[in-house]
């Protein structure tokens, strides 16, 4: 995905040939063990995961929206059902980690992450602006409300803490799809209102104001050494931020 937004904004070639060449071994890891769905690596053909499926789908859906290659877009749905149907809690839309990462065909019920939400939910976005059938921007609605009601603290609306590591990017990763879907849905206050309190906390009480780091948790001031995750994980939020505040 990285490497398409480089070719957008450049044009140069050699950029979009890398994601081709992606895009092809990404559509290998299609295989059916538990109904389908693309493997999270080649060592483990049987651990099915949302990160692994969904951005995936923003990939399929992206591609087809510049080139217009039907194959693109079956892709792209063909992946989404999968993923909404073994890893989407089909009563309130929450999205699961994985399935059958230890071997025994069981799904991560309490791997309850931003980042599953924010790109699923990111998917459906995908899809609808390529598609026009509402029913995923619905998906990416009930997605982004149930997060809120499950991970954002009740009093102040402060998305957790995941840690260091990969988990230290996931929060600014669900903020880059809120923040999607704030713009196309403008009426959605509060999913906006999420994004600002969070960001004024992180600018407020977390944001080192002379070297302008960030710390896991948006409410507490950093504690040295930041890692390169934690520290554009908030940026992304301050970026999102200050894109809503100006529309």
């Amino acid at each position: 995905m990285a490497l398409l937004r480089a070719y957008r904004a450049t044009g140069y070639e050699v950029y979009l040939d890398a994601v081709l060449d992606l895009w092809e071994d990404i559509k290998s890891a299609w295989n059916e063990h538990f109904g389908g769905g693309l493997a999270w690596k080649k060592d483990q053909l049987d651990y099915k995961n949302t990160p692994a499926n969904a951005p995936a789908v923003i990939l399929a859906a992206r591609l087809y929206e510049l080139f217009q290659k039907q194959e693109d877009l079956e892709w792209a749905l063909r992946i989404y059902e999968w993923n909404k149907t073994y890893l989407v809690d089909p009563e309130t839309g929450f999205v699961w980690d994985g399935m059958n990462r230890l071997g025994d065909g069981q799904i991560d019920f309490d791997w309850e992450f931003t980042y599953c939400q924010g790109v699923f939910l990111g998917a459906g976005l995908e899809l609808y602006k390529n598609t026009g059938d509402v029913h995923y921007l619905e998906d990416a609605n009930r997605t982004a409300y149930t997060c809120i009601d499950r991970l954002c603290n009740p009093t102040n609306l402060m998305l957790p803490d995941e840690g260091i590591d990969d988990t230290g990017l996931f929060k600014g990763i669900l903020i880059r799809y809120l923040v999607q879907l704030c713009r196309e849905v403008p009426e959605a206050s509060r999913i906006r209102e999420v994004i600002m309190v969070n960001a004024q906390q992180l600018w407020e009480k977390d944001l080192d104001k002379h070297l302008g780091l960030c710390s896991p948790s948006w409410e507490l001031k950093p504690e040295l050494p930041v890692q390169l995750s934690i520290q554009l994980s908030g940026l992304m939020l301050l970026e999102g931020a200050a894109v809503l505040m100006r529309e």
